[in-house]
């Protein structure tokens, strides 16, 4: 296992197909998503980069020996005022303390904008749900069933005040 990712904040060349298949390989394996989940990843983070509000939303990207192993993004406009929402987050496993890295960035610019809720969404029977809860204090909000995909999915929804 690897030990270090360089944090960036903003848009890094190849960032938008890296995310991609970091996302594709995750959810390809454990939940079987293929075309449209791919497809929809692309053109919804493609189209929030495009109309990033730096003011409201971050992109932070992780890089080790030159290629992009993890991302988390701060999606301040899709929610009310005082709520962000993370997006595409997900992390190289081979770097261990990378999805760490990740969400205390994702936090610490919360904190600094002011919002005083975070809500994520994951698919039900995702790792990720038990590693919200254990390490970073997120509650479990609602469960519904998405129809984004290419048949309906069990995602839930978590979330976390800010002081």
């Amino acid at each position: 296992m690897k030990s270090t990712a360089l944090l960036t904040t903003g848009y890094v060349p190849g960032a938008i197909a890296a995310i991609i298949a970091l996302h594709s390989n995750y959810y390809r394996e454990g939940f079987a998503l293929g075309l449209v989940f791919e497809a929809r990843i692309a053109i919804e983070l493609s189209s929030f980069l495009l109309n990033l509000e730096p003011s409201r939303d971050v992109l932070i990207v992780a890089a080790a020996e030159e290629e992009i192993v993890g991302s988390i993004v701060v999606d301040g406009t899709t929610l009310g005022p005082d709520e962000a929402q993370l997006r595409w987050f997900v992390a190289d496993p081979k770097y261990p303390q990378l999805e760490s890295q990740l969400m205390e960035e994702a936090i610490k610019f919360c904190s600094q904008k002011n919002y005083q809720r975070i809500l994520i969404s994951t698919m039900a029977g995702s790792h990720l749900a038990d590693r919200l809860t254990a390490n970073w204090g997120f509650k479990f909000f609602e469960r519904n069933v998405g129809h984004r995909w290419d048949r309906p999915l069990e995602e839930q929804i978590f979330e976390v005040s800010l002081p």
